[in-house]
């Protein structure tokens, strides 16, 4: 126990939030994962069948979930060495991000319409970057 009391002197006041921070995290991969269960079940595919030849909808909720967990090693590596630094901006950032995997899914479980969004998103982002370039090559 001595040597826990040491680690606990060394880590910053708010530490806490992002150990809750990472922890949170888990919970949201594993309603993704129930997420896949469910679409299993609904769309026939049983297990260990990663994609359906079939069923679009089944592969989005399935890549949305493989997707969030191909990213979460990093993610939790980055959200727990910026924390030693900065721990309630790292635990806030990580908050945001998972606000936004879970977004992301939901808007990838939809098939074709959330790709269409980001395509517009994407156009929005680089005309305004092209007319930024535009200008300054008038300026």
């Amino acid at each position: 126990m001595g040597n826990l009391s040491k680690v606990a002197e060394i880590l910053p006041k708010e530490y806490g939030c992002v150990i809750f921070t990472g922890i949170a995290t888990s919970f949201v991969n594993m309603w993704m994962g129930i997420n896949v269960a469910k679409a299993r079940k609904k769309y026939e595919v049983p297990y260990p069948t990663m994609y359906s030849a079939d069923s679009k909808e089944f592969n989005c909720i399935q890549r949305a979930h493989q997707n969030t967990l191909e990213r979460y090693p990093e993610f939790l590596m980055l959200l727990f060495v910026a924390g030693l630094e900065y721990p309630r901006i790292a635990a806030g950032a990580g908050s945001l991000y998972y606000a936004s995997r879970i977004a992301f899914a939901m808007g990838y479980y939809t098939g074709g319409n959330y790709t269409i969004l980001i395509k517009q998103l994407h156009g929005i982002v680089m005309d305004k970057c092209n007319f930024k370039q535009t200008v300054q090559l008038y300026v």
